[in-house]
């Protein structure tokens, strides 16, 4: 009788959990604007429902991120398709909103919280304090929860990995084709969300299998194993060899040797792991030297425990073996969207090593597994914050997510926007200084104004293909009619000058224009509603330098030209 009171309790509270944290990630989900590469899914989802395919060119602006490294000679998108037809099917339903983009991942995320409940029900029978904690840390873990309310793959990746195991395991179980051509099917989806994350998924549960089950299968598993690995290859490999997959030129060559690189990027991510909060370092020794102490008491970890493990180092070796991203990156920090498919697993390691300190405190447990979810505290190094950056201030996040979600958060991608669907006439001309800008601005202006200055004459683009875009679209021939500078420089001047440069007219006479500053937007010039923890600041910076972090706007001012 009590041990049925006690799982039913259980149950209880990962229902609420998941109820909680299906909420958080619902909550407010268009406050902020679409910051760049949500924008990008957005833009690209658009033009497919406007031409019928993907493309970065529809007709009117082009979306030419880094010279249109994106883009192949056709002005196809060559991104995995799988956000942006997520993204399609539901601007198709609910119109060109920010909801609308964000919306299907967001349900990602909340499939990926049933989904990775039913693998810690599963994966902890008889431990129901090890359900709990596994599930609390992850369904209240604010780097999950950021990330699923992002209109971008991360979900999808999440969901897979999480659903890849729940059938590996089934198959170990039942042994039915019809759970191997669902891990595949699932490995096929993972595949067309991100190329590299599923490698990382790949990579995992190959070597779980490899170091842990390979003495589960038989001779019997030859045939569906093979039809499985067959199906695979026959679904992604002629796609990625249309598409060189591994071609991405925006990416600076290092001078280094490749393996220098690999291990600084191996370092990073290892090191950067952290910032995530996701298995804090402090949490992470306390994991491994519990296991140690209770495998000497004879009181073992539930076996899955050591799968998670070897699950997480295949994982980040993976990723970091074949990350495009180069060593020389500014700043010198890991690419954390490339972990997020390895989220779940950190967090069940984080919710192990509560559960099994219960075992000498339950009160000890609690504290730590709310301290780990209210806050970065167990992040924090002594070290240096050029080894070990980000992790030196300390803050509430699951608290500061939820005050967040309650009230409104300009950011300067909405601001921007906001002002130039306002001010700017049909047909103007605007560039923006970065350039990644541009795709907030072709998502909610796209229809007013034309994005100027995508591209530079060296493109590497077909000629025809260029020629249809117009000269506007290149830096060396466009004269825009406002430019739009996140966080103004002294170098900025320079830029501004540039464009100031006489310009022949079509009846040949040279004329100079000038640019005056039109507006000085009241908010901070960054990204801040982006998803890792690094960067992102819960709810609209106030306290800024104006001078120097502000978002700085110019108009041409058309009534002054002087001929020459």
């Amino acid at each position: 009788m009590h041990r049925f009171k006690q799982l039913r309790s259980c149950d209880l509270i990962l229902a609420l959990l998941l109820v909680v944290s299906a909420f958080l990630i619902l909550n407010g989900l268009d406050r902020a604007a679409l910051w760049d590469d949500e924008a990008q899914v957005g833009v690209i989802a658009r033009n497919l429902l406007k031409t019928g395919h993907l493309t970065g060119w529809d007709g009117r602006n082009l979306y030419g991120y880094f010279n249109g490294t994106l883009l192949d000679d056709r002005l196809d998108y060559i991104n995995p398709p799988l956000d942006v037809l997520l993204a399609a099917a539901s601007i198709k339903l609910l119109g060109p909103t920010t909801l609308a983009v964000r919306l299907p991942f967001a349900l990602c995320g909340i499939a990926s919280l049933i989904a990775f409940l039913a693998l810690v029900r599963r994966s902890f029978d008889e431990n129901p304090a090890h359900r709990v904690y596994a599930f609390a840390l992850f369904a209240l873990n604010v780097s999950f929860i950021l990330s699923a309310r992002t209109g971008r793959y991360y979900a999808i990746s999440m969901l897979c990995q999480i659903l890849v195991f729940v059938l590996y395991y089934r198959y170990l179980e039942r042994r039915r084709l019809a759970d191997a051509v669902g891990l595949v099917a699932t490995l096929i989806v993972a595949f067309y969300a991100s190329y590299l994350l599923a490698i990382g998924t790949l990579a995992s549960v190959a070597a779980v299998h490899i170091l842990r089950h390979r003495r589960s299968l038989s001779k019997q598993d030859i045939v569906p194993v093979t039809i499985a690995a067959g199906i695979f290859a026959v679904s992604t490999v002629p796609y990625a060899l249309i598409h060189k997959i591994w071609y991405r030129p925006d990416f600076v060559l290092s001078v280094n040797p490749w393996y220098v690189d690999r291990l600084t990027i191996l370092w990073r991510s290892f090191r950067d792991m952290n910032t995530t909060a996701t298995l804090p370092w402090m949490v992470a020794v306390l994991l491994l030297g519990l296991l140690v102490v209770n495998r000497r008491r004879a009181l073992p970890a539930p076996p899955v425990v050591y799968d998670w493990l070897i699950a997480l180092a295949a994982y980040f070796l993976a990723v970091g073996l074949f990350s495009p991203m180069p060593r020389t990156s500014d700043p010198a920090v890991a690419d954390i969207r490339y972990m997020t498919g390895i989220f779940p697993f950190a967090c069940g390691l984080a919710g192990v090593a509560a559960a099994l300190l219960s075992r000498v405190s339950r009160e000890l447990a609690v504290v730590l597994s709310a301290v780990a979810i209210c806050s970065n505290a167990l992040t924090w190094t002594p070290l240096p914050e050029r080894q070990f950056p980000f992790t030196s201030k300390l803050r509430l996040t699951l608290p500061n997510l939820a005050l967040e979600e309650m009230r409104p958060y300009p950011t300067e991608n909405g601001a921007v926007a906001e002002f130039i669907n306002r001010n700017a006439a049909q047909d103007d001309l605007v560039m923006t200084v970065p350039s990644f800008f541009d795709n907030s601005l072709l998502f909610y202006c796209g229809d007013r104004v034309k994005i100027c200055g995508q591209l530079y004459l060296n493109a590497k683009l077909s000629l025809a293909e260029i020629r249809k875009v117009g000269p506007a679209n290149f830096v060396e021939m466009s004269f825009p009619d406002w430019i739009v500078f996140s966080r103004f420089t002294p170098e900025d001047v320079n830029y501004l000058k540039y464009f100031e440069r006489p310009q022949q007219t079509p009846a040949g006479a040279m004329v100079s224009r000038r640019y005056r500053l039109a507006a000085i937007l009241p908010v901070y010039g960054a990204q801040t509603q982006r998803p890792e923890l690094i960067w992102h600041v819960f709810g609209p910076v106030t306290k800024y330098k104006i001078e120097s972090e502000a978002t700085y706007v110019f108009e041409r001012d058309k009534s002054v030209a002087r001929a020459r």
